[in-house]
């Protein structure tokens, strides 16, 4: 019985260490048109998949490698570089025109989508000061989320129910 107990234990520290760790899509518009607005989540995990299969066939080519891709993906933005207690980690979405340096039409919207690290101070919907205050582009939209993915990233619910499965069989077996 004591075996059961720890099996349960470490699936739900699993799942939960899983679960509490922020999603965030992570793009640019300047380099891959699909970080655009109509953002189609079902689309970019297709291609994902898509590349996926195709390097694993062709492992030799660095031109499709996981690694130097930089269409929409999402990444685990677990706070692990979050160096004070006044900080918090973050979802960013920015859309902005004449950012400097990109060499991209300021005619142009650029989509940015992030992970970013910010002031514990700062509300969920707000924008960051050293982003308000850049003078180099304009920027046309900046909200900031604190869920998985602002861009539909499943959410830890789903994970605080896989977990409680089986303390929830744990308990009925003892009855």
């Amino acid at each position: 019985m004591c075996q059961v107990y720890v099996a349960s234990a470490i699936l739900i520290l699993a799942l939960v260490d899983c679960g509490f760790a922020l999603q965030c899509w992570d793009c640019k518009s300047e380099f891959d048109v699909t970080c655009r607005d109509y953002f189609n989540v079902s689309r970019i995990e297709e291609n994902n998949r898509i590349y996926e299969n195709f390097n694993f066939q062709q492992s030799n080519s660095r031109q499709f490698s996981i690694g130097n891709r930089n269409n929409p993906r999402k990444i685990h933005c677990d706070g692990s570089y979050v160096n004070s207690y006044n900080q918090k980690t973050v979802c960013l979405k920015t859309v902005s025109r004449g950012f400097s340096g990109s060499g991209s039409n300021a005619e142009i919207p650029n989509v940015h989508r992030e992970c970013r690290i910010v002031s514990k101070s700062l509300a969920a919907g707000e924008c960051p000061d050293e982003l308000k205050n850049d003078r180099s582009r304009t920027i046309d939209y900046c909200v900031t989320c604190e869920t998985d993915g602002c861009n539909l990233a499943t959410g830890i619910k789903s994970n605080i129910v896989l977990a409680s499965v089986p303390l929830l069989l744990l308990a009925l077996l003892q009855k």
